[in-house]
């Protein structure tokens, strides 16, 4: 079984999700590689090209 690790790019359904995502998306997995591998569980936040002056966005950079 695939035990995603902080800092992975996973593609996922955000369908049932929310109105506010309805596709698939690629996502960052923000929380700590022993907490998914204890529980089976992971926090994931959507990546997108949209951008917007929340406090919660941040930006990637790419590589250069």
């Amino acid at each position: 079984m695939y035990n995603p690790a902080q800092t992975d790019l996973v593609y996922i359904n955000f369908d049932p999700a929310g109105h506010e995502i309805q596709k698939r998306r690629p996502g960052l997995v923000v929380s700590k590689t022993i907490f998914n591998q204890l529980t089976g569980f992971c926090l994931i936040c959507p990546i997108t090209s949209t951008q917007r002056a929340f406090g919660t966005y941040i930006t990637i950079e790419q590589p250069r």
